[in-house]
């Protein structure tokens, strides 16, 4: 005879299937529904974008008939063959509307925070198309790898501008590259790094990150734990 707990974590576990399963299924029938629409909204054949995409007929068909799943690789040749953004054919919120396409903030305006040795501004931190693409201006007050929390690494790839001042970019496994205003660096996310102020003057840097797209898939279709 099973013990509650025992009975309580055969519960948890049907659970947890049936929801990974309706997720899965709605993220297949919302993909089948973007792909067909944007198709659609272009005027365009299955043959059509079989012929831009490489991507079998049938198998566009059943894509779009919600009865298959799309690959990585096949989203891939759906978004360079379409031109159709990554947010609008995985994102759970659905396109950004045309009302919101467009984001103006003056200075000084947007979502300010202080962390481990950066203060950084988010001018844009309400608008939907942050989802896409997350500019940020950051102060680095950091003098060392203590005082900017170590070096980190997350999902995406990362743009920075140096504003202003002298900045010491720190990879791990890799020389301190140094930057100077004007110049910039464009890198892998996933890659520890940290961001170090040097010299007298405010170091002030432009960044922009864009997420990565495998992982706003692979969010959706994880397991809830």
């Amino acid at each position: 005879m099973e013990s509650e707990g025992g009975s309580a974590d055969a519960a948890s576990i049907v659970r947890v299937g049936w929801r990974r399963a309706s997720e899965a299924q709605d993220l297949t029938v919302r993909l089948g529904a973007r792909v067909k629409h944007h198709r659609m909204s272009l005027g365009l054949s299955l043959k059509e974008v079989s012929e831009m995409t490489g991507i079998a007929v049938a198998t566009l068909s059943r894509i779009e008939n919600s009865k298959m799943t799309a690959t990585f690789p096949i989203l891939l040749k759906l978004v360079g063959g379409l031109r159709i953004p990554w947010s609008e054919l995985v994102d759970p919120a659905g396109p950004v509307p045309p009302s919101e396409q467009i984001s103006v903030a003056r200075r000084g305006e947007g979502q300010q925070t202080l962390a481990a040795g950066y203060g950084y501004l988010a001018p844009h931190a309400d608008s939907p198309l942050q989802r896409a693409m997350q500019p940020l201006i950051f102060e680095i007050n950091a003098r060392n790898v203590e005082q900017a929390g170590g070096l980190r690494g997350h999902n995406g790839t990362e743009f920075c501008y140096l504003l202003s001042g002298t900045l010491q970019m720190l990879f791990q496994g890799r020389p301190t590259i140094e930057l100077n205003e004007g110049d910039s660096v464009l890198f892998n996310c996933a890659i520890p790094h940290a961001y170090l102020s040097k010299g007298r003057a405010k170091t002030r840097i432009l960044n922009v990150t864009l997420p990565d797209p495998l992982k706003l898939i692979s969010d959706e279709t994880e397991f809830v734990r």
